[in-house]
């Protein structure tokens, strides 16, 4: 499954990001259920992980759940994450318009400086 960096803006608010770290693309659409489609934003694809669907399922649901809850009223925490997946669906892997982090160059060797060692050109002698 893919992670991503992003920032979440709470409720939307421009004054309330926060930085989130190798979340993944599911994750993403419950934090855009949960504080509104415009407020994940900042989407860079950094990695893979090894997790399979149901375990991420289980994951989202643990941490998720009750503000999925909160969201959708009269829901189970399942009930809840199976409305914004579906009960049996795939779990998404993209996010439309995340850009990939951009590699690192190598950078060059920096050459060390030699400095004058001190002789007979000395002014101060």
């Amino acid at each position: 499954m893919k992670t991503f960096d992003c920032k979440v803006r709470l409720s939307g608010s421009l004054y309330n990001e926060v930085p989130k770290f190798d979340v993944t693309a599911p994750e993403i659409y419950i934090l855009r259920v949960m504080h509104g489609d415009d407020a994940v934003v900042e989407v860079v694809e950094t990695g893979k992980n090894k997790v399979s669907q149901s375990e991420e399922r289980e994951r989202l649901m643990d941490i998720y759940g009750g503000g999925l809850v909160a969201n959708q009223k009269g829901k189970t925490p399942g009930e809840a994450l199976s409305a914004v997946f579906g009960i049996a669906g795939r779990l998404p892997d993209e996010i439309p318009g995340a850009t990939k982090k951009a590699k690192t160059a190598d950078k060059p060797k920096e050459e060390p400086v030699e400095e004058d060692p001190p002789g007979d050109d000395d002014p101060e002698e």
